[in-house]
């Protein structure tokens, strides 16, 4: 992402840093449901299942479909783990320690603006101050 003159400027330039962006900039204002794909989505996720998605999103199917108001969109996944780093994390911003995450390679997801709403806004500053002092 390239800074915007009088828009709070770049965060980072990975997805993680374009999604807090995004979060950020219109969490007021955020759509009913946002979709979060990286710039080389194709090489995560399957295309036939993106549009399987985005057909019942059309169809007005995703809620009955997706109680949890969240759908992983990627193939890949890692292996439970903890780190440090992990601990860290959680640690600073403040959420409730597990023993082990698992979870997807690359970040792309299809969210519910109620979901991101369960966060105030200073957590996605902390967020994005976190990843950009990690530089």
């Amino acid at each position: 992402l390239d800074a915007e003159p009088g828009r709070g400027g770049c965060t980072a330039s990975d997805e993680c840093g374009g999604y807090l962006l995004h979060i950020r900039q219109m969490y007021a204002h955020l759509a009913e449901w946002t979709i979060f794909l990286q710039d080389d989505a194709p090489r995560h996720l399957h295309l036939s299942y993106l549009n399987m998605v985005l057909k019942a999103f059309a169809g007005g199917a995703l809620p009955t479909l997706t109680p949890a108001l969240f759908i992983h969109l990627n193939n890949d996944r890692h292996l439970a783990y903890w780190t440090p780093c992990l601990s860290s994390v959680t640690s600073t911003l403040g959420l409730t320690l597990v023993p082990r995450v698992a979870t997807y390679c690359c970040s792309q997801f299809l969210v519910h603006r109620s979901l991101i709403h369960t966060r105030n806004e200073s957590f996605y500053l902390r967020a994005d101050l976190l990843i950009r002092r990690r530089r």
